[in-house]
């Protein structure tokens, strides 16, 4: 049969990102269900990484750092509001932050232009 090519694999990537990236352009055009869907992509990655950074240094080494300050056995309707304000204000970080990555002529992307 014919072989392939890099070039030729990396097509329906290519179209997924050039796809994603005209998506990710506006967000004033995003639906509910993709304001929604972005949010929690992002908020279940950050569940993740709080999993692991709390979880993956205890295989490496036996030595755990000591909490300081005090901890809160009760959390107030004024805790759980402002941890929900700052989950919701990060989500939307998240979101500028990578758009101007995306598009920023100054960010490298390429291994050849670093």
């Amino acid at each position: 049969g014919e072989s392939l090519s890099v070039l030729d694999v990396l097509k329906p990537a290519a179209l997924l990102s050039s796809l994603a990236a005209f998506k990710f352009w506006d967000a004033s055009t995003w639906t509910p269900l993709e304001y929604l869907s972005w949010c929690s992509v992002i908020l279940i990655g950050l569940e993740i990484l709080a999993w692991l950074v709390s979880n993956v240094p205890k295989l490496f080494s036996p030595i755990i750092l000591p909490k300081r300050g005090s901890h809160l056995d009760v959390l107030t309707g004024k805790d759980i509001a402002f941890i929900c304000w700052n989950k919701f204000t990060t989500t939307v970080f998240t979101y500028h932050a990578l758009r101007f990555c995306w598009y920023s002529k100054t960010v490298k992307w390429g291994l050849d232009e670093l």
